[in-house]
């Protein structure tokens, strides 16, 4: 018996390596699953392997005229896949870990049917990077200047409609409210379903790929605009209606109207594209078809022994090799650091909940340090924030100062290295390099000193930070960090110079509590 071009005991063989590669990626798969369930960033991932069904199926007919022979450059590719996955799954970076998937399909699809059986169903499998969310790190950098920007055009808009606003980074001040354009209204959220479904539509309806191409970017300013102009509408609703017309329903009806209008302007991009003639294709003459030598196809179950082989060491490696190390707990809060440092004494500021659950953090520590008066009257205040996460393998990671601080509307004036003499992990003295940032709000300005102290390490760069986490989770087991950061009010008129020296001292007091509730390079 044959199903098409594929005899009955080829069907089972491929039936069984599908089996094996779902095994070796699901807890990819479940955690993927688990993001389309609940985040709404990315709720349309649950339709987009559907839809790569759907066109691998379309394809059929032409997959059948095809004479399938099995490509080793595809095993190079299958090599790199599986040790793309070993690579995220060492330094838990989920991202790298779900485009190995994609990657890993590609390649079995070279290695045991040729590169034209992938040239067929290149679109199908390419739509599946849809499917995947993006990095923390890449997520936070571009998430936090949509939200400058949805706040700077509102904020532009309420002004020309003579409406009064105050706008400081993503805060919108009307006169009876404020409008926070959070990271939910930042307009990635539309931007990430909207990209995915312009991407389907240029596919359909288009027929070359420059029109594609153009109509696949244009759905980028159209859904930042869209959203933009939603946020106009939320500030129109609080300042006319009331605060509680621009939340609730309407905050989400606003949102969903919003996004039928920005696919209705994708639709008047893609009738305009239409109007464009193609390229006109020139015939040329016929020539008789060049006599193929014959040629017996490779025997498959060479290929599907080697695939067998490499998806079966990677599950090894994976599940066996590799320290999967339990989170590391701290074994006291960080709350209880003391609450005076010589002369200074501390309050705590608890966050939000929603804040923390941004954040991402096991344990924090957010505390004002104000000194007492001296012969003027003056105290001197240090803000002190510590973040630790117990395991960043779930995804929970830092997030940048840079691209916080502007998003709270500061603007940062200048930013370098800068050291500070703290006590080392080992107890002694050291001399240490951390990160030192000025920024102001209007006429006000702060120095920020922080830095990242992972299992003993002080780094001051998040990519540095990321590839000394792969390095420990390989060879430790662990990923655990923190962030810490302290900022120092700078008076109107003062100097940079002072804050800078109260900061330093400030580290110096406070580096030994810090060694003592963060583990250190080992642990029992």
């Amino acid at each position: 018996m044959r199903f098409g071009p594929f005899k009955t005991y080829q069907i089972g063989l491929f039936s069984f390596l599908a089996g094996i590669v779902f095994y070796l990626y699901y807890p990819v798969l479940l955690g993927l699953a688990d993001d389309w369930w609940n985040d709404p960033d990315y709720s349309h991932g649950l339709l987009v392997p559907i839809i790569s069904l759907y066109f691998i199926w379309e394809k059929r007919e032409a997959l059948k005229n095809l004479s399938f022979r099995p490509d080793y450059r595809g095993l190079i590719i299958l090599l790199g896949s599986v040790s793309l996955l070993t690579l995220g799954n060492a330094g838990s970076e989920l991202f790298l870990m779900r485009i190995s998937l994609i990657i890993t399909i590609a390649g079995l699809i070279i290695f045991l049917l040729g590169f034209d059986t992938l040239k067929v169903i290149l679109f199908p499998i390419g739509f599946l990077f849809f499917m995947i969310p993006l990095p923390a790190i890449v997520f936070n950098a571009v998430a936090f200047p949509l939200q400058l920007f949805a706040a700077q055009t509102a904020a532009f808009c309420l002004q020309v409609v003579k409406i009064p606003v105050l706008r400081e980074g993503n805060l919108i001040y009307l006169a009876s409210s404020i409008m926070d354009v959070t990271e939910a209204c930042s307009g990635i959220r539309s931007l990430m379903t909207l990209s995915a479904l312009g991407t389907l539509f240029a596919y359909i309806t288009q027929k070359t790929n420059l029109k594609r191409g153009l109509m696949m970017a244009s759905t980028i300013p159209i859904a930042i605009f869209s959203n933009a102009f939603r946020v106009t509408g939320t500030g129109l609703l609080a300042q006319f209606v009331g605060e509680e017309a621009a939340q609730g329903f309407y905050h989400t009806f606003t949102g969903w109207l919003v996004f039928i209008v920005a696919f209705i302007l994708l639709l008047l991009v893609g009738y305009i594209f239409s109007k464009f003639p193609d390229k006109p294709v020139i015939a040329k003459p016929a020539s008789p078809p060049a006599r193929q030598p014959s040629q017996k196809p490779r025997p498959t179950w060479i290929p599907l022994t080697l695939s067998l082989m490499v998806l079966g060491s990677g599950i090894y490696i994976n599940q066996n090799i590799l320290l999967h190390g339990q989170p590391v707990m701290l074994e006291q809060s960080l709350s209880g650091m003391p609450l005076h440092l010589d002369q200074g004494r501390g309050d705590d500021h608890p966050f939000e909940e929603k804040t923390v659950r941004v954040l991402g953090v096991t344990d924090y520590i957010n505390r004002l340090y104000v000194s007492e008066p001296d012969n003027s009257g003056l105290s001197e205040s240090v803000w002190f924030y510590a973040g630790y996460y117990a395991t960043q393998r779930t995804g929970a990671t830092y997030h940048s100062p840079k691209n916080c601080l502007p998003g709270s509307g500061w603007e940062i004036v200048s930013i370098e290295d800068h050291p500070v003499s703290m006590v080392s992990a080992g107890g002694t003295a050291s001399t240490e390099i951390i990160n030192k940032v000025i920024v102001q709000k209007g006429l006000d300005r702060q120095l920020i000193l922080y830095w990242y102290q992972d299992r003993g390490r002080i780094i001051t760069s998040e990519y540095w930070a990321k590839i000394y986490l792969i390095w420990d989770s390989i060879t430790k087991g662990r990923t655990d960090g923190s962030m810490i950061r302290v900022s120092i009010p700078i008076p109107r008129g003062d100097s940079p110079d002072n804050a800078l020296e109260l900061g330093l001292k400030y580290i110096q007091k406070v580096s030994p509590y810090l060694v003592e509730y963060l583990p250190g390079p080992n642990i029992a």
